[in-house]
């Protein structure tokens, strides 16, 4: 059986779920452990022979032999442990049918384990710890599974399981503690500081050493034996660390850490971090060399969204948008296996309609924040709306004059006229003008001028309406009565006009993307319009 650990409260309990169901989707139901033993298996998943992984030349680590293993290593099937403080009647239950349905695709259990939060006081509230314990149970991992579980597999809820996870369970521990993914280099992870001042700081592995503890396999054997979680313990006593139980347990397991290739563990934020080794920059962040990094990209295994987690949505990032492109996949691929997920699926709809909704109001909030650090624009923006303002106190005078508007209007030649009047072709028009600019939906101006054109047309067809509720004989006669209707028609049938219709669809549904549909739409009006000029 293949032993893999979470961490996760109430309210995580559905991330967890997704998790689980990406680990067994993915699971290559045709093969059987043992087929991962084979010289043409472990070629193909591994990327390598039997000691060193060929994509990734420098990192080397052998491979258990099948024959020695136990009956319980051999046996197919998953089991899946859940750390928690916390879990209701109703979430168990419907973790007990997860588990039903899930089996149906590859055998699998959950088991449950609630931990005592006081056994966690002395660990410092810090980064992830902050404001719960959680993040630490993984300390206590030795001794919470059973004895007889020598191997597990450690995975922080933030990730997405996108191969046959299996791989993991043949990699040779030997006397080490753990096999994990180097961490970014950083110079803020180096030291534990004290918190009796008869003590003095205790330095971390260097930064070539330092390694992630979102996935760790763990050799539960040597951790008992050396007492390792005795060690985490009286470090969270005595010291404050930078990044919770991840620089405990650097230290605790120090020099026995076997490295893995980036695959094993690729955070969504390595598309940014694009400097690797091979740059020889003083501040390059990723651990591996190009040539690792780039075929650890290519066959990506467990993806971590250290940054970004998938059930926010995408906006609340300060990502260049640019960069965006990669990171947007995965969270897709996220959200793909969350919508089949049995029995939680439809409470994780829920919450994507909810993003969804937001998602508009986000994107407008972050392009506010670009403009608000320029501070040059933020006055000019300021006078803008106060512009925009008195305008608006000027309507009320400007509609006095629509009687004699609409008296010219009703000329035996004003179809053409009154077709230019109309909400689409003013829109499609500004659209129009504005489109030449490059960035134009940067400018605060294209945004105020559109409200600006709807605000005064909303406000003429209103006093319109009023003037022939008083006055039935002001009402302006049917287009198709004037002398210039083909005018009319042929103004309704301009590109601007036809255009502004569009958009004024689009904002009606821009709840449901309607206005990244418009972009799509009006790229192809134009296209139509150029085919028919030729």
């Amino acid at each position: 059986m293949f032993h893999i650990v979470f961490n996760a409260d109430e309210n995580y309990i559905k991330y967890c779920a997704v998790l689980m169901t990406s680990i067994v989707k993915n699971t290559d139901t045709s093969k059987k452990f043992k087929d991962f033993f084979d010289e043409e298996t472990l070629n193909s998943a591994m990327g390598g022979g039997h000691c060193t992984d060929k994509e990734n030349s420098n990192i080397t680590y052998k491979l258990l032999n099948y024959e020695n293993l136990s009956e319980e290593e051999k046996t197919e099937g998953y089991i899946f442990h859940i750390l928690t403080d916390f879990i209701s009647n109703s979430t168990r239950k419907k973790l007990n049918e997860l588990q039903d349905e899930l089996s149906k695709i590859y055998p699998c259990k959950i088991y449950i384990y609630f931990m005592n939060n006081e056994k966690f006081k002395d660990c410092a509230r810090v980064h992830a710890a902050k404001h719960t314990s959680a993040t630490y149970y993984k300390m206590a991992i030795s001794s919470t599974l059973s004895n007889d579980i020598k191997t597990c597999l450690y995975l922080d809820i933030d990730m997405l399981v996108i191969a046959d996870l299996r791989e993991f369970f043949h990699i040779d521990l030997k006397d080490n503690a753990i096999a994990s993914v180097l961490d970014y280099k950083g110079s803020n992870h180096n030291v534990l500081t004290a918190k009796n001042q008869n003590l003095a700081d205790m330095p971390l592995n260097t930064n070539e050493s330092y390694f992630n503890t979102g996935m760790m396999l763990l050799n539960l054997a040597f951790w008992r034996t050396n007492q390792l979680e005795k060690k985490c313990f009286y470090l969270c006593k005595n010291y404050i660390p930078r990044w919770a139980e991840q620089c405990i347990i650097n230290k605790a397991a120090q020099d026995k850490n076997i490295k893995l290739p980036l695959k094993f563990n690729f955070f969504d934020s390595n598309f940014l971090e694009l400097e690797t080794l091979d740059d020889n920059k003083y501040n390059n962040r990723i651990l591996y060399t190009k040539s690792e990094y780039e075929n650890s990209m290519k066959s990506i295994k467990v993806v971590h969204f250290i940054s970004y987690k998938p059930w926010n949505t995408i906006f609340d990032s300060q990502w260049d948008l640019n960069l965006m492109q990669e990171i947007i996949s995965l969270e897709q691929s996220w959200w793909n296996t969350a919508l089949t997920t049995p029995i939680f699926k439809d409470e994780l709809l829920g919450l994507k309609f909810t993003l969804k909704d937001k998602e508009f109001q986000n994107y407008a909030n972050r392009i506010t924040q670009l403009f608000i650090q320029k501070q040059g624009e933020i006055k000019e923006l300021q006078i803008q709306i106060s512009n925009l303002n008195q305008t608006i106190t000027k309507l009320e005078n400007e509609n006095k004059t629509l009687q004699n508007e609409i008296i010219n209007l009703k000329q035996t030649k004003g179809a053409a006229l009154r077709a230019q009047n109309q909400l689409a072709y003013k829109l499609g028009t500004t659209l129009m003008s504005y489109s030449k600019s490059k960035f134009f939906y940067l400018n605060p101006k294209f945004y105020l001028t559109l409200l600006s054109i709807k605000s005064k047309h909303k406000k003429s067809k209103k006093a319109y309406e009023n003037l022939i509720f008083s006055n039935p004989s002001f009402k302006l006669p049917l287009l198709e009565t004037y002398a210039d209707y083909d005018e009319a028609l042929k103004v309704q049938n301009f590109f601007s006009y036809r255009l502004g219709l569009e958009f004024i669809k689009a904002s009606k549904t821009w709840y449901k993307g309607g206005l990244v549909k418009f972009y799509f739409k009006a790229k192809k009006l134009k296209k139509e319009f150029k085919k028919e000029k030729v």
